[in-house]
């Protein structure tokens, strides 16, 4: 991952792999799906290695990753994560112990109060940027088998709202969706 500063063109390596696939930087590898925190001051990402993501989470001025959900509790992996606008709440995708497929959840930003969120279609809920949250933190907006899903967090109900491959917020009551 890098940070580019669009004023001068410089930009920092912050954390990520060379092309052997070898770690490189200050952190672990296998920078995938950035998303910042709600204050911009870190980047919430995809680490460890491709059998066994965990989301870690670094610094834009550069520094030390640090692991922010890992294994455990019933989980085998965890990655596709992303805070709430208070940073209150974390979504990702987890595997259970014995699972074969990742799910939805939901949780306390510090690991507790964790629940996996529906699927609509028999199919997770993927996202890409990772769990878009709306800009209210009430809802997340992710898509299962060529549908768009918007998951009411407080409720855990969701509601098919499109035909595509993803979307983002625009504002609370608006999406661009991807066909």
């Amino acid at each position: 991952l890098f940070v580019l500063d669009v004023a001068s063109g410089e930009s920092t390596q912050i954390t990520g792999v060379n092309g052997t696939g070898f770690p490189v930087g200050p952190g672990p590898g296998w920078p995938l799906e950035p998303q910042f925190t709600p204050d911009g001051s870190a980047l919430v990402y995809t680490g460890g290695t491709l059998d066994r993501p965990v989301i870690r989470t670094v610094p834009v001025a550069g520094g030390e990753s640090t692991l922010f959900f890992g294994r455990g509790e019933r989980l085998r992996d965890m990655r596709n994560g992303s805070l709430s606008p208070d940073g209150s709440l974390v979504t990702f995708l987890g595997t259970e112990f014995g699972g074969t497929e990742p799910q939805r959840w939901v949780a306390s930003a510090d690991g507790t109060d964790r629940r996996q969120l529906p699927t609509v279609y028999g199919i997770t809920c993927r996202s890409n940027p990772a769990g878009t949250w709306s800009p209210d933190g009430s809802r997340i907006v992710c898509a299962e088998a060529s549908r768009v899903i918007v998951i009411d967090i407080a409720t855990g109900e969701a509601s098919p709202v499109a035909v595509g491959r993803g979307a983002i917020w625009l504002n609370d009551h608006t999406l661009l969706v991807s066909v």
